[in-house]
């Protein structure tokens, strides 16, 4: 079984739309872990987004739970006790302390115990994670794109897929599977690496050693030429070519 879905509108946050993974979290190979492929490498397309856990309500213009989310997460919840019905009990509410439902609360903690919040993009939204070992189709203004450049981390988009059971794994949950991408709107970029300008920013002044100077140094002698090094043989301060002990320009 599988329920079909599309999105709410999110900001990519993490992953690739293009470019699939290799390896894990660890560094090492990617490899199948069930099935009949069990050990061979492989790869995967994951992306997650983050979307908004608050809306303005377009007649009073006030705070409210984002209307979307709350249909797309019932029908996750559908699905999870369609799935696992032993795991929840009579109020719908799921009773294993580590079900995989692929959303994190964007104020909560990861999975080793560090804050969400601080990670771009993430504060004040519920992340949406994804994965496939297929390539989603990409769609930009209705036409479909294979332009790495079309859209980046900290866009917007929508993403269409199923979500089903993941019967048989280790941990119980859903599987997350995005069929479709679609461009809704720019957004700041999210680059991966330090934000080199915040980092010297808070390294403070710069204590130079001695000798260093703010200003280039002033070429000494020669016109600032460098005088070419004596040729092998050559006496010290021989014109190039000259025999030793004749007068330059002498037959």
């Amino acid at each position: 079984m599988a329920v079909q879905f599309v999105t709410p509108v999110g900001r990519l946050v993490q992953g690739d739309v293009f470019e699939p993974q290799t390896k894990d979290n660890q560094g090492q190979p990617l490899v199948v872990k069930t099935g009949p492929n069990n050990g061979q490498q492989t790869q995967r397309y994951f992306v997650a987004i983050a979307i908004p856990k608050m809306t303005a309500n377009p007649q009073t213009g006030q705070q409210e739970p984002n209307p979307g989310f709350a249909d797309f997460y019932a029908k996750l919840q559908q699905e999870s006790r369609a799935g696992f019905p032993q795991l929840f009990n009579a109020q719908g509410v799921c009773t294993h302390p580590r079900f995989a439902m692929k959303v994190a609360d964007g104020d909560g903690v990861d999975n080793d115990g560090k804050s969400n919040a601080g990670k771009p993009g993430f504060a004040g939204h519920w992340i949406v994670k994804f994965s496939s070992t297929f390539a989603p189709k990409v769609l930009v203004n209705g036409q479909y794109n294979n332009d790495p450049q079309s859209i980046k981390r900290g866009y917007y988009v929508r993403v269409a897929g199923n979500a089903a059971p993941n019967i048989g794994s280790d941990v119980p949950g859903l599987y997350m599977n995005h069929e479709a991408i679609e461009f809704a709107a720019y957004g700041e970029e999210i680059r991966s690496g330090i934000d080199a300008v915040g980092a010297f920013a808070a390294a403070g002044a710069m204590a130079l050693p001695a000798g260093a100077s703010m200003t280039p140094p002033t070429p000494q002698g020669n016109g600032g030429m460098l005088a070419a090094p004596p040729l092998p043989g050559a006496m010290p301060g021989a014109m190039p070519g000259a025999m030793p002990g004749a007068m330059p320009g002498a037959m």
